[in-house]
């Protein structure tokens, strides 16, 4: 006789329902940090999205340090609040969570390898960290939303990002957040994006920096990005985004003193409607390089981090931007670009004005050995002690091509105001426009270039992202250009035949 063997319901329930933990929201009391604490502790206990909601406007004020912290045999610091795993949403509703001034020395957040997190509308000020990542340490390979986050007064005293790390790969998407007064030993004063891929919009970056003030040795040496310092993306096809962000008066001792960018393999980059103003480089010898930013890229090899081809074939596009007032110690005010892959570089709708390599080359841009496209940019006012105010090539494997741009009232020595260098290869590719109040000799250019002055009004908002210099009514730049770009810096389609420059001048 065959017996059926019968199971309490308790255990089909144990199967079927037992091991599935929900969701939970945790709303907390305005200044209860005990709960907060709490909160995140019980939301890493499951992978599930767990929601925590701050109180609207309210203080959270840490005032000892949850414990410290290590990746691998390496010693992160102190934390103010548990390491955050899984899955979570933290809610802001404008509160400030913030590390009492007078406690002891640690970061904000500290998340785990393959930690999802989001936080939004919160103030994250104050943090303090001997290592990375003073507001937000972000583990390995992770990812990341932040949308509408301050980062004020957060500083990392070791090497990267003194407001937010984001460690290798990671996807970290950052909107509408702001980083100010934020600072870092070596790169990144305010974020640093170590081998992930970014994607940053309507961002502002002010008043960061990096503090290294040693010369190094190295070839890739510290004090780079003192707003943003990129890393490579995300494996060999990593893409970083920087969209619509602004950056005023960041100092590195370096490289790039708004932004410090280095690509590896297959990497792409589209810097667009961004504007750089009074970044600075501060150190006085040859190695500072890119008042505005500092780019280059090469061939890595790594197959943990993704990292497979060791091909240089990185893309880089700098479109609608503006440079203005940035400054180097000595070398190229506006952008330097240094190894490059075999793709060139494009320059597209970009105005750089008033920018100044004080005791070296390049006002505006200083081409170590890449192959740069320049298109409808217009350079004005740029100044350089030495040759190149707007352009220099700087080796012979450096060319620049350019087309539809204005060259106005840029500042070289010994008369090479415009476009300069030792060595390389300067490509004028026609409907180009030239003047200098005050000199009319070649200076490094072609014989046979168009010298007329474009009556370009004064830098100022003319719709658009980013300011731009317009054309007065008159100009010879109106309908001189050819092949043009479909819309001028701002969005305006180019009407009729297009206009020299990065401004389509339309008749009201």
């Amino acid at each position: 006789m065959t017996q059926t063997r019968r199971f309490p319901i308790f255990v089909f329930l144990f199967f079927f329902w037992g091991t599935d933990v929900q969701s939970k929201t945790f709303t907390i009391g305005n200044g209860d940090v005990k709960a907060l604490i709490e909160a995140i502790v019980e939301a890493s206990k499951n992978d599930d999205e767990d929601i925590i909601v701050l109180a609207k406007n309210g203080l959270y004020e840490l005032k000892s340090s949850y414990g410290s912290v290590k990746d691998g045999a390496n010693d992160k610091g102190g934390i103010g609040l548990p390491t955050i795993k899984g899955s979570l949403v933290i809610r802001g509703n404008g509160a400030t969570i913030s590390r009492l001034t007078s406690a002891g020395k640690f970061r904000i957040f500290y998340t785990a390898t393959n930690a999802k997190i989001t936080i939004e509308n919160l103030t994250i000020q104050n943090g303090s960290s001997d290592t990375e990542g003073a507001g937000i340490y972000q583990g390995y390979d992770g990812q990341i939303t932040l949308n509408s986050v301050k980062f004020f007064n957060n500083t990392a005293r070791g090497m990267h990002g003194g407001a937010v790390f984001f460690k290798s790969k990671n996807i970290a998407k950052v909107d509408k957040c702001e980083f100010k007064n934020n600072q870092a030993r070596d790169y990144g004063g305010a974020v640093s994006c170590l081998l992930s891929d970014l994607t940053m919009t309507n961002c502002i970056f002010e008043n960061n920096k990096t503090t290294a003030t040693a010369t190094s040795t190295k070839h890739y040496p510290e004090g780079q990005g003192g707003g943003l310092q990129i890393d490579g993306g995300r494996g060999d096809n990593g893409k970083l985004i920087i969209r619509n962000c602004k950056f005023t008066n960041n100092r590195a001792r370096v490289g790039g003193g708004g932004i410090g960018i280095f690509l590896y393999n297959n990497n792409s980059l589209v810097v667009d409607q961004c504007e750089l103003n009074q970044n600075q480089i501060t150190e006085t010898k040859d190695s500072a390089l890119g008042g505005g930013i500092s780019y280059g890229s090469g061939g890595r090899s790594n197959k943990a981090d993704g990292y497979l081809t060791n091909k240089n074939t990185a893309k880089a596009v700098f479109s609608n931007c503006t440079w203005y007032a940035n400054v180097s110690s000595r070398q190229s005010g506006g952008i330097f670009v240094g190894r490059a892959s075999t793709n060139a570089v494009q320059i597209n709708n970009c105005t750089f004005a008033n920018n100044e390599s004080k005791n070296g080359v390049g006002g505006a841009i200083e081409n170590m050995n890449g192959n740069l496209e320049i298109k409808n940019c217009t350079f004005a006012n740029n100044i350089s002690t030495g040759t190149g105010a707007a352009i220099r090539n700087n080796s012979s494997s450096a060319k620049v091509s350019v087309s539809n741009t204005i060259f106005s009232n840029n500042k070289g020595a010994n008369n090479i105001n415009h476009y300069g260098g030792p060595s390389g290869t300067f490509v004028d590719k026609g409907n180009n426009l030239y003047f200098h109040a005050t000199n009319t000799g070649t200076g490094g250019l072609p014989s046979n270039v168009k010298r007329a002055d474009p009556l370009l009004e004064n830098l100022a908002n003319n719709g658009g992202s980013t300011k731009t210099m317009a054309l007065k009514a008159g100009s010879p730049a109106i309908d001189a250009g050819n092949n043009c770009t479909t819309t001028d810096q701002r969005g305006q389609a180019r009407v009729g035949k297009c206009d020299i420059g990065a401004f389509e001048f339309v008749k009201k």
